[in-house]
């Protein structure tokens, strides 16, 4: 998270900013380790700031090491413009991609300052993976093969999409995944031509097509893992 944050500094620098509002949970997740809904994070050249609300701060304080943790009363954007605007900041940019335009105009208005609009500053980051998220993408890969294969073994005629789909999700957190990456597409017969086919009541039945799609999303320790893999 260090080398992380050192980064993010280094583009606020070559973006004349001096601080950045970061509203995508993904990269608030990316940035600090937290991983809470409802809930915006103030980067400056100085200082992390995760601004929530009291549901998360216990979480916060344990997942985001190293960042100041605010769940003062308030609605999220006012805490957040209130933030911005005791600070001698001048140049504070937005996740304009992420953030709707009532919403920065609100924190435009509370912060009294133009906030500027920015784009991709966390996701250019995200591009090069260090080598420990290529280890937990890899293992990622590892359980969606296992839970495919296990669900490709259990697949019964007249049984339909959505139990072949719950067993699948079943198998991939049994497998250690932390949560299904995206939701996981079972499709046979006319719903196969469907790519994005949400899983309902029709019946696998004898030479139909089946589409099966999923993923895994995980943060299993490399020992756990292999200990899995042993079972």
């Amino acid at each position: 998270m260090n080398r992380r944050l050192h980064d993010l500094r280094i583009s606020l620098r070559r973006l004349s900013l001096e601080a950045l509002v970061i509203s995508d949970p993904s990269n608030i997740f990316y940035i600090s380790g937290f991983r809470g809904h409802d809930s915006c994070c103030l980067v400056t050249s100085s200082s992390g700031i995760i601004i929530t609300d009291f549901r998360y701060s216990q979480e916060a304080s344990a997942a985001a090491a190293g960042f100041q943790i605010i769940c003062g009363p308030g609605a999220l954007i006012e805490k957040t413009g209130l933030l911005i605007s005791k600070r001698s900041l001048k140049k504070v940019g937005f996740e304009s991609s992420n953030m709707s335009y009532k919403d920065a105009s609100a924190l435009s208005r509370l912060a009294n300052k133009k906030l500027i609009p920015v784009d991709n500053v966390i996701e250019d980051l995200r591009i090069i993976k260090a080598p420990a998220e290529i280890r937990l993408m890899t293992r990622a890969a590892d359980i969606a093969r296992l839970a495919l294969k296990k669900s490709i073994k259990e697949i019964i005629r007249g049984r339909k999409e959505s139990l072949v789909a719950a067993g699948l999700e079943f198998s991939l957190k049994a497998y250690g995944a932390d949560a299904a990456a995206f939701e996981s597409i079972v499709a046979c017969g006319p719903n196969s031509s469907m790519p994005h086919a949400k899983p309902g009541t029709s019946r696998i039945r004898l030479s139909q097509p089946i589409i099966i799609d999923c993923g895994a999303s995980q943060q299993v320790d490399g020992a756990i893992f292999q200990r899995i893999l042993l079972r």
